[in-house]
């Protein structure tokens, strides 16, 4: 997967790869290990800021990663134009969302861009409809109350994925746990970052690991039923 991540040449895959890999640490149970893990990472903290602070600007080969964060977070030391497209089309959803707070002009309505310079209206027709910031796509066409709605979805499924871990018994159960949230993690940055919410493949890979979250809450016991269970699958058959 990493070569694949290479190859593709995309940060936000790297970002996405990171941020879940932070996520999942965190939610991982307290022990000597992780203790002792914590306090070298308290200890790592002031070279890091050094580092940091070195390389912010440089072009050697040891700053590379923290250049190519500076890139993919927009520092004014990186931007290209593929980078100020994106923040004055960002500013534009904004100032929609700004005029409609609570309830926008819903789907299939075009904002009103800042500026035209950087766009690829000729190639991409829906630009106007369609901003690469899903995230802010979604809130700025809906308005707060509109977001909200459709958003719940997440932070709920994760709270069902993130009890099932605490109280898993089996590794199956904190696997199926553990990769919803990760992916919940992965999806948020892919519609954050880029048009992951009107991609058909995160979308269905989303669903799925919404659906695996609220499964196995009931199936651990970490969301309590009073319904029967599940009938086992037939003799023969593969249960879903």
């Amino acid at each position: 997967i990493m070569v694949a991540i290479q190859l593709n040449n995309r940060r936000l895959a790297w970002v996405s790869l990171i941020c879940a890999l932070a996520v999942l640490y965190a939610i991982f149970p307290s022990n000597r290990l992780k203790k002792k893990f914590n306090r070298r990472l308290v200890y790592l903290t002031p070279l890091l800021v050094v580092y940091v602070v070195v390389g912010t600007g440089r072009t050697e080969g040891i700053f590379k990663p923290l250049r190519s964060l500076s890139s993919a977070t927009g520092g004014e030391g990186e931007k290209d134009s593929s980078t100020r497209a994106r923040d004055y089309e960002n500013l534009g959803v904004v100032v929609l969302l700004t005029q409609h707070p609570l309830m926008s002009t819903g789907w299939g309505h075009q904002y009103t861009p800042l500026t035209k310079w950087y766009t690829v209206e000729s190639a991409f027709k829906e630009t106007w409809s369609v901003p690469h910031n899903n995230l802010l796509m979604m809130a700025c066409f809906n308005g707060a109350l509109g977001f909200m709605g459709m958003w719940i979805v997440f932070p709920v499924g994760m709270y069902f994925a993130a009890r099932t871990y605490r109280v898993a018994q089996t590794p199956v159960e904190r696997a199926i746990a553990a990769s919803s949230i990760a992916t919940a993690t992965i999806y948020w940055n892919q519609v954050f970052g880029d048009m992951g919410f009107i991609s058909f493949t995160p979308a269905f890979v989303m669903a799925s690991s919404l659906a695996a979250a609220g499964r196995m809450a009931t199936h651990s016991g970490a969301w309590p039923t009073k319904g029967k269970s599940l009938p086992a699958a037939p003799t023969g058959e593969s249960g879903a």
